[in-house]
């Protein structure tokens, strides 16, 4: 949904610029971009955030149905 913080912060934990960025093991100015355009100028609290949810989804797909 256009506007939620939480739709926002799962977006960015599942997509490219994230992935990208924890390939390369660094953020990257795409991934930074992102984040400062979806959730605001202080991008290291904005990646704390992504990195949680990210957690998140992937202990809830190693969870049995």
């Amino acid at each position: 949904m256009a506007g939620c913080r939480g739709c926002s912060v799962r977006a960015l934990a599942n997509g490219l610029e994230f992935f990208k960025s924890k390939q390369s093991g660094k953020s990257t100015p795409a991934y930074r971009a992102a984040i400062v355009t979806l959730l605001g100028e202080d991008w290291e609290a904005g990646h704390r955030e992504v990195k949680a949810e990210h957690q998140r989804l992937l202990s809830l797909r190693k969870k049995p149905p």
